[in-house]
C-alpha cells in the first residue's frame, strides 16, 4: 500500500504508506454568498477554475520512512510535488471525482509531527495538508469510471442533473436540524410600541442542516453535482418522502423541495471503506 511523492525539480521520489482513515478533503468553491436585508441569500460564482482543494491526512510511518519524508520536505522546500498511488489503494485525496491514482500536483504543509509513538512502538505520526497545485503534470490524473448509479441507500432523493435521475440518500444522522427563520421578518425594535415589527411573510426564510453518510457512488454524484456545472450557486432539488420534514413541520413532507447550498466550503471525510460523510446547509429557495 504505497504512495509516492516526486520532486518536480529533480525527479527524486520517496515511497510512503498511504494515510490512515479518517482523512478529510476540503473543497473551497470560489463562490461569494451574502445576505440581503430581507434575509434571502445572494450568490456570485467566480468560476470553478479558482476553487481550492486540499486534503488533511495522517501518516503512520516507520523510522526509515519518517526520516525519508522529513529529509525530503526539508530539501525541496516550498516546491510542488507529484503525488501518485498504486491502483486501488482506496485513498481519494481530492474526493472520488479525482480518483485514487493521480498523478496529483500538490503542495505540502506539515500540520503536526508529535514524534515517536508508543503504539505502534517507535513509529511516527505526520499530519499533513496536501493542496491541489496550479501546475500541469506531464500526464493527467487517472479519473475513475462512472460508478454504478443505482446504488440507493435510502429514500431521500437528490436530483442529479447530468443523469436526469435522483440518487437515494440515507436519512441524515441528525435527521434534520431545521431552522425556519421567522425572526428575520419579525424584528425587535425598542423605538416603537409594540416592540416588534413584522416585515411580512415574504421575508420569512428557512434553513436546514444535514449530516450525511454516503457510499462511494452517492458521494461521487453528490460532489459532481454540487461542485460542477449544475451545482455551485444553482437551485437543487430534493424529492422528500413521507415523514421527512426537510424544513420543519410548516413546510411539509412528501414533495419536491428546491434548495440552494449556502456554504462555499464542503468538508468531506472518508471515515472507512466505502463510507464518506459531510455536513451541508441548505436554504429553501
Amino acid at each position: 500500500m504505497s504512495l509516492y511523492l516526486k520532486s518536480t525539480s529533480t525527479g527524486t521520489t520517496i515511497t510512503l504508506n498511504v494515510p490512515i482513515r479518517p482523512y478529510k478533503t476540503i473543497w473551497k468553491m470560489n463562490v461569494d454568498i451574502s445576505r440581503a436585508s430581507d434575509g434571502s441569500y445572494l450568490f456570485f460564482d467566480n468560476g470553478a477554475s479558482l476553487d481550492k482543494k486540499s486534503c488533511e491526512c495522517t501518516f503512520i510511518l516507520n523510522h526509515t520512512q519518517a526520516l525519508s519524508l522529513s529529509t525530503f520536505l526539508r530539501t525541496y522546500r516550498a516546491e510542488t510535488f507529484i503525488m501518485t498511488m498504486d491502483s486501488k489503494e482506496g485513498f481519494y485525496p481530492f474526493t472520488p471525482l479525482y480518483g485514487n491514482q493521480g498523478p496529483f500536483p500538490v503542495s505540502c504543509e506539515i500540520l503536526k509531527t508529535p514524534g515517536a509513538l508508543a503504539d505502534p512502538w517507535l513509529w511516527y505520526r505526520f499530519d499533513l495538508r496536501f493542496t491541489y497545485a496550479n501546475y500541469t503534470p506531464l500526464t493527467s490524473p487517472v479519473l475513475p469510471s462512472l460508478p454504478s448509479f443505482w446504488n440507493a441507500e435510502g429514500q431521500l432523493n437528490f436530483f442529479i442533473t447530468s443523469r436526469e435521475e435522483a440518487i437515494g440518500l440515507a436519512a441524515p444522522e441528525n435527521l434534520f436540524e431545521a431552522t425556519p427563520e421567522i425572526a428575520r421578518s419579525v424584528t425587535f425594535d425598542e423605538q416603537i410600541d409594540p416592540y416588534y415589527v413584522d416585515r411580512g411573510n415574504t421575508a420569512d426564510q428557512a434553513v436546514t442542516n444535514m449530516k450525511l453518510k454516503m457510499n462511494y457512488s452517492n458521494t461521487y454524484y453528490l460532489m459532481s453535482q454540487l461542485t460542477g456545472t449544475y451545482g455551485r450557486t444553482a437551485t437543487q432539488s430534493f424529492i422528500v418522502p413521507h415523514n421527512y420534514f426537510l424544513f420543519g413541520e410548516y413546510y411539509g413532507d412528501n414533495q419536491t423541495i428546491n434548495v440552494k447550498l449556502i456554504q462555499d466550503t464542503i468538508e468531506l471525510t472518508h471515515n472507512e471503506y466505502n463510507v464518506f460523510s459531510t455536513d451541508l446547509t441548505w436554504w429553501k429557495d
